[in-house]
């Protein structure tokens, strides 16, 4: 990840410096840092107009780019529920290095703000009221981001609740059938996920 700085400003008797930096990437994001005189002389003193590679950058700005990816998520949270891995690619995308996007969704699992096996069940029993199968909603739960073996406790805990049942679906999914041909049966259940 790349950054260049914008300005450079020595504050409190020259103990600190405020570094505006601008983050490149899809969404590109500045933000001045307020950074140890120290640590700015560690990082090599970078100038105006430089620009930095990840290593420089997470030395001077992970601490506070942990905060604010964590602040960020909470509003991408407000939006709708996200899976821990959804949550770390949109945090990316907005310039916070890979680090930061987990440190900050740690965290935030750790509060109870990232509940994916809530949010599976949920999904489950959206699928089942479109009597969709397996084969039809496992990729899209795979590409939001759940592990396949959460997928599959989830299913186990769904049957037992009562939210999705593979047989109950399948039966509802040939009762809608009106022919009793075997091959149109198999086509109507394959057509649904099964």
């Amino acid at each position: 990840m790349k950054a260049s700085i914008e300005r450079v400003q020595a504050v409190r008797s020259g103990t600190e410096m405020l570094l505006t930096v601008t983050v490149a990437s899809p969404f590109p994001r500045t933000h001045t840092y307020r950074i140890p005189a120290d640590k700015y002389l560690l990082a090599g003193s970078p100038a105006e107009g430089e620009v930095l590679d990840g290593d420089t950058l997470a030395l001077l700005t992970a601490e506070e780019d942990v905060r604010l990816a964590y602040a960020r998520a909470v509003k991408i949270l407000a939006a709708g529920d996200n899976t821990r891995h959804a949550l770390i690619r949109k945090l990316s995308e907005r310039g916070f290095s890979r680090e930061c996007a987990a440190a900050a969704v740690e965290r935030l699992e750790k509060e109870g703000y990232i509940r994916e096996e809530e949010l599976l069940l949920r999904q489950l029993g959206i699928y089942a009221k479109r009597r969709w199968g397996p084969k039809k909603f496992l990729p899209n739960l795979i590409e939001k981001g759940f592990a396949r073996a959460d997928i599959e406790r989830a299913l186990v805990r769904a049957k037992a609740e009562g939210i999705y049942d593979t047989d109950e679906v399948k039966a509802c999914l040939l009762s809608e059938l009106p022919s009793e041909d075997a091959s149109q049966k198999r086509a109507w259940l394959y057509k649904h996920g099964f």
